[in-house]
């Protein structure tokens, strides 16, 4: 049986109502509130610069797309949770009309940028940037930490917070209907921590399965699958394990 198609999934984590979108975003209603994770803008043009290619519309797609969810959710506040540049030498790979769309969208919304392990730097020091005084190193919200990789020398099950975090781009393959498999980026939730997938084009992805995740989220017990125009709550019979 396939899946039903979808083009939100609500659920409640840390007693907030969330709402999933095929696009890897999360919208809080109670806050106003788009959260995105690991655009990676200019990645395209830091692997161009080290001979591996990668569609070169990656930038203008990323940032489409989030001008797009910005203006469909009517979100009054945006957080990016961290490695919204790809690296340093991503920002020569953009252009003036792309910061332009970065400017002209930090106009209309409250807009926070959570530093990364990709972009630390380039969010606090580059020139480039106007918007070096919203650059946090984390945001609460409430009962929640929003952040871009949880602390590694907590167990999730002994964490005291709830935290939402990015980094990992996980992604799953599940099973359709007549032996039929598709793959794509996830949400992965546990009790007390909630992985989101990258938003950005071309970001890549981490597979479910591997240790650094199920070290990170802990016992899976929600996981959403990503495939635009279509989200998806997946049972975890229907996921494929290497």
């Amino acid at each position: 049986m396939r899946p039903s198609l979808q083009s939100s999934v609500n659920f409640e984590f840390a007693r907030l109502e969330w709402r999933a979108l095929p696009s890897g975003a999360l919208f809080l209603p109670a806050e106003d509130l788009l959260v995105v994770s690991d655009l990676h803008l200019g990645k395209s043009y830091s692997f161009a610069s080290r001979g591996q290619l990668l569609p070169p519309s990656e930038v203008d797609l990323s940032l489409d797309l989030l001008v797009s969810e910005v203006r469909s959710s009517q979100a009054a506040r945006l957080v990016c949770l961290g490695d919204s540049f790809h690296d340093s030498a991503s920002i020569e790979g953009i252009s003036s009309s792309h910061f332009d769309t970065l400017e002209s969208l930090s106009d209309e919304i409250e807009w926070t940028w959570v530093t990364g392990n990709h972009d630390e730097e380039i969010l606090k020091f580059s020139e480039q940037l106007p918007f070096k005084d919203r650059v946090v190193g984390s945001l609460p919200c409430g009962e929640v930490l929003l952040e871009h990789q949880p602390p590694s020398d907590i167990p999730p099950d002994e964490d005291p917070l709830f935290r939402v975090f990015g980094h990992f781009h996980p992604k799953m393959r599940i099973m359709l209907s007549g032996n039929m498999k598709t793959t794509g980026k996830c949400f992965l939730a546990s009790e007390k921590r909630l992985c989101m997938p990258a938003f950005g084009a071309f970001a890549g992805g981490l597979n479910i399965e591997n240790p650094a995740l199920s070290a990170a989220v802990g016992q899976t017990k929600m996981t959403i699958l990503c495939r635009p125009p279509n989200i998806y709550r997946v049972d975890p019979d229907r996921i494929v394990r290497n």
